[in-house]
């Protein structure tokens, strides 16, 4: 069945908003799909992962639009541990269907085709493709799909080709060498909108009070660090979830300390963080002051509108994908 995405709008301003990619990119349009057609002057495109959280911190931008995780490439392996470092607020999420196209300068031909570029993860998507019908050639990582198609469509070479979306193609005068060849038909990368504002405010996270639109879906997301001195503690903290009905994604480890153990993990539950069920269990969780708890650390990082819940499932299974774990794990550099 293939991947349709619900409309989705956040009731907030984007203001200027940062992206990693350029125009015809994934990134360029989830912002689309989400704000509309902002205008390019209000957009800063960035050719990595670290300078759109960086202008974020700086309060540069407003709004950053970050690809976290893809169906066939898995976690963006950047992008949680600099929500981790940077503090910042998740506001809002879009699951973006993903197509790949071959594209070349118009005139070329597949036979032509000597070098291919794109960003590693896209590259990632379309092994099966590149492996059966281009034995010969040559894979350059780039910064971007979007950044790529643009690089193609500048140097005017028959020998290099890009693999982008079909809105790149658009964007930069581009031929479609071949569609779809991405691994798997239904290819969906999943998009978190950030902002620093709540992040910035010197509120307790007990006495948060996250705003809340009627008649729709939300997603809380929590950062926490289970306590080393409480036995199996994940195991419990996942089990206080259970007690109160709450389904949640499989808990991802962020680790890079020196000592290899999990700088914290990540979890998405499904409800508001107002909801008293969630509220009762994060209580139960949270460390007190009398010792009693069962994280040494823990914070919202986001509770906003869901544009999907059919990855929620205490058989842990996420963004079509079954895990074969509960616990993922991701290394920092």
């Amino acid at each position: 069945m293939v991947f349709v995405p619900n409309p989705y709008s956040l009731n907030i301003s984007p203001g200027k908003v940062a992206i990693q990619g350029q125009i015809g990119s994934f990134s360029h349009a989830t912002l689309r799909a989400v704000f509309g057609k902002v205008a390019d002057a209000n957009v800063r495109f960035f050719d990595n992962f670290y300078d759109p959280f960086q202008a974020l911190s700086n309060n540069d931008v407003r709004t950053a639009v970050i690809p976290i995780r893809n169906t066939i490439a898995g976690f963006v392996p950047e992008v949680p541990p600099l929500i981790q470092k940077h503090g910042l607020q998740i506001v809002g999420e879009y699951f973006m269907p993903i197509e790949m196209c071959l594209l070349g300068i118009p005139g070329s031909r597949l036979s032509d085709i000597r070098f291919v570029t794109s960003h590693p993860m896209a590259l990632k998507q379309c092994t099966e493709y590149l492996s059966r019908e281009c034995t010969s050639v040559a894979r350059i990582i780039g910064e971007d799909t979007g950044g790529a198609a643009k690089k193609v469509a500048r140097d005017k070479r028959k020998e290099y080709a890009a693999i982008a979306g079909p809105g790149a193609a658009e964007a930069y005068g581009l031929e479609t060498l071949a569609h779809g060849i991405e691994n798997i038909k239904n290819n969906v990368t999943r998009f978190v909108i950030l902002q620093r504002d709540y992040a910035q405010a010197n509120i307790k996270e007990e006495d948060r009070n996250f705003e809340r639109e009627n008649g729709r879906q939300y997603v809380t997301t929590i950062l926490f660090k289970p306590k080393r001195s409480v036995s199996h503690a994940l195991t419990h903290i996942l089990m206080e979830f259970m007690k109160e009905n709450i389904d949640h994604t499989a808990p991802l480890e962020l680790s890079g300390s020196a000592n290899m153990g999990p700088t914290g993990f990540l979890i998405d539950l499904t409800g508001h963080a107002n909801d008293s069920k969630i509220v009762r269990a994060l209580e139960r969780i949270r460390l007190k002051k009398s010792g009693d708890g069962l994280a040494s650390s823990m914070k919202i990082i986001g509770s906003y509108p869901a544009h999907h819940t059919n990855r929620f499932s205490r058989n842990y299974r996420y963004d079509f994908i079954e895990e074969e774990s509960p616990a993922l794990t991701l290394g920092v550099g």
